[in-house]
């Protein structure tokens, strides 16, 4: 380093406490006031579900009005630790509600609805009971299995050859018609 240049230590940056934040107009509405508020039981909008619960208690700087938050970098990842969490849940609750609807609907098995699906035996079960957590596609295809009709379900259930059944169920955006 050259002997002209000095640096200078500062010191290490802390997340702001609610007595440390001033609190400022909100950049966001021009209305609202933005100070330390604990967001915990605000539904915000992550990955592909419109509202989901921020469960754990989080203070952070927020508008009073327009819920706009101002996230620092430890911040943004306890909010996504939190809301990923949450999106586990209500991923696990919405499976167990279709694939119990669907069971209900008809009168097949798990061991059915898994071929019509292309899954393991005894991955319907891991899911009803809250042991895993479906990827996207096995949602979707679940989501879509009450829209097959009953004739399609008993076909499907004696056909071997279930090949075509989950691209149509997979490609279907929220409902299959057969």
């Amino acid at each position: 380093m050259h002997p002209s240049v000095t640096t200078r230590k500062t010191p290490k940056q802390t997340a702001p406490t609610r007595d440390a934040f001033e609190p400022v107009p909100c950049f966001a509405c021009d209305a609202g006031t933005v100070a330390m508020r604990d967001v915990q039981g605000r539904l915000v909008r992550y990955r592909d579900l419109a509202q989901v619960p921020i469960a754990d208690s989080l203070v952070v700087p927020a508008c009073d009005r327009c819920n706009e938050m101002l996230l620092d970098g430890p911040q943004t990842r306890r909010l996504g630790e939190i809301l990923q969490c949450a999106h586990a849940v209500e991923r696990r609750r919405q499976m167990q509600q279709a694939v119990t609807e669907f069971l209900a609907a008809r009168t097949t098995t798990q061991g059915v609805a898994e071929r019509l699906l292309g899954l393991s035996q005894g991955y319907l079960s891991k899911l009803l009971h809250g042991e895993r957590v479906p990827d996207v596609h096995v949602f979707r295809a679940v989501r879509n299995l009450p829209t097959l009709s009953d004739a399609v379900v008993r076909q499907l259930a004696v056909d071997e050859d279930l090949e075509h059944l989950l691209p149509r169920l997979l490609a279907a955006s929220t409902t299959v018609t057969y």
